[in-house]
């Protein structure tokens, strides 16, 4: 009865918005059905989290509350940098899909952490039992544009991203992102071990203990041991699992009323 189904409808969706942020699934980020796109559905797209902090140079800000398009093949490719990343679909239908990809976390350093890397984007939708993530390469360019989008692993994708800003090493060298506490360490460290004073675990070691200070560096969760580890794990995914069964559930309710086309 109509009845019925007013009330399992208000059961589930009071058991899924329940469920904290970290627990992120397809229904938390992507938008399925929403028929035409358009820029405004994509704004509206909610990520899992706030963007990281934005370690590097004052100049890099510029790009902030700026967005970049790309399209390839039947998907369009949407970067904001250090903020997000999304991807939907250009073709108009029902299902069409939009969501987000990835949030601004860290950066990857090269081995001596002098310069940065990649910029890292996680906590994207979720995709399997894993989430989305995306790697942005950052290159010197006489204009800011992305050049090329790549999926090389399952839903973990890879950016070329072309701007000015990377052309000159006082954006890209991680010494000019550092007050002159900072430079003095890294300095110290590159002197030392230049002179085989230092070894390259050393020399790391030292320039990782500042950037961490910073906040500029992913922390790495650790456990006392592998059981501990695998309990984390099998709580995690316990709670994964029971969060797609109502997301299934709800898809069900609504397919069994006609309000979503039923399952193909």
């Amino acid at each position: 009865t109509m009845k019925t189904f007013v009330f399992l409808l208000i059961q589930l969706f009071t058991c899924i918005n329940a469920i904290k942020v970290e627990i992120r699934t397809t229904s938390t980020h992507s938008k399925i059905g929403l028929g035409t796109l358009n820029e405004q559905s994509v704004l509206n797209l909610k990520p899992s989290k706030e963007p990281g902090k934005l370690c590097g140079h004052v100049s890099l800000n510029q790009l902030i509350g700026k967005c970049f398009s790309y399209s390839l093949e039947k998907y369009k490719y949407r970067l904001c940098p250090f903020t997000n990343v999304t991807q939907h679909e250009r073709e108009n239908r029902w299902n069409s899909y939009q969501g987000v990809l990835g949030v601004w976390s860290y950066w990857t350093y090269s081995e001596d952490f002098s310069k940065f890397d990649k910029g890292v984007y996680d906590g994207g939708e979720s995709c399997g039992t894993s989430f989305r993530s995306v790697s942005v390469r950052h290159l010197c360019g006489t204009r800011s544009y992305i050049a090329n989008v790549s999926e090389p692993v399952t839903c973990h994708y890879e950016i070329s991203f072309y701007s000015p800003l990377f052309c000159h090493d006082v954006f890209t060298d991680v010494i000019h992102s550092l007050d002159l506490d900072g430079q003095k360490v890294f300095l110290k460290a590159d002197w030392e071990y230049s002179r085989g004073f230092l070894t390259l675990k050393g020399l790391q070691s030292d320039k990782k203990a500042i950037l961490k200070q910073l906040g500029c560096i992913k922390d790495e969760i650790k456990f006392k041991s592998l059981d501990e580890c695998e309990m984390a794990y099998t709580g995690k995914h316990a709670q994964y699992e029971d969060l797609d069964r109502k997301y299934e559930e709800l898809k069900e309710v609504l397919s069994d009323n006609g309000l979503i086309p039923p399952h193909t």
